[in-house]
């Protein structure tokens, strides 16, 4: 296989995914047990971190599985949840599927979630992120609920700088990128 080929740089974009989701479900502050997950859209394929398994051993154990893209977004046009048409996907693939960003990273972090259940959440995260692209989500059933509010906040936004970062409302952080390399903020 070329190093340059598609089939090549599917396989890095997979590794880097699977080294970020390892790193960020190694963080007991970032990911408890088996919560959270992490995605990447390639080549039509959406795959996804497997529901009930563990971030931290993406890089000893196959944790991603691969869901038709297509075939996912004609379930979220008909109102279905993706979820429930493939057995052992995220719960959140719904999710993950909406957010036009190549890569998605959902966490259950301590630190987020302590913000995102004060009754001033809103406003206290708007100080303190002031300058990021972010949307507040407030609290809604986890799935297709859920993928629903992501979605109605992504609406809001301007479509040159769509938001990468949702604080969802008692439940967690999303950060969605281009590709999973670190990124500095300055």
């Amino acid at each position: 296989m070329r190093s340059d080929s598609p089939q090549a740089t599917q396989v890095v974009e997979l590794e880097m995914l699977r080294e970020l989701t390892h790193r960020v479900g190694s963080n007991p502050l970032l990911a408890q047990a088996s919560t959270g997950n992490t995605s990447i859209k390639l080549d039509g394929v959406l795959w996804i971190k497997a529901s009930g398994r563990w971030m931290a051993d993406a890089q000893q154990n196959e944790i991603l599985i691969p869901l038709d893209l297509a075939d996912v977004h004609q379930c979220l046009q008909r109102d279905l949840d993706p979820a429930d048409r493939y057995p052992g996907a995220s719960l959140e693939t719904a999710m993950h599927a909406i957010l036009p960003h190549p890569v998605v990273l959902h966490v259950h972090c301590v630190n987020t979630i302590a913000w995102a259940v004060r009754g001033d959440a809103r406003a206290q995260l708007h100080q303190r992120l002031d300058g990021l692209r972010w949307h507040w989500v407030p609290y809604v059933e986890s799935g297709l609920p859920l993928a629903r509010a992501v979605c109605n906040s992504l609406r809001a936004d301007d479509a040159d700088f769509p938001a990468d970062i949702f604080v969802l409302g008692n439940h967690g952080l999303v950060i969605a990128a281009e590709n999973c390399q670190r990124q500095s903020i300055s």
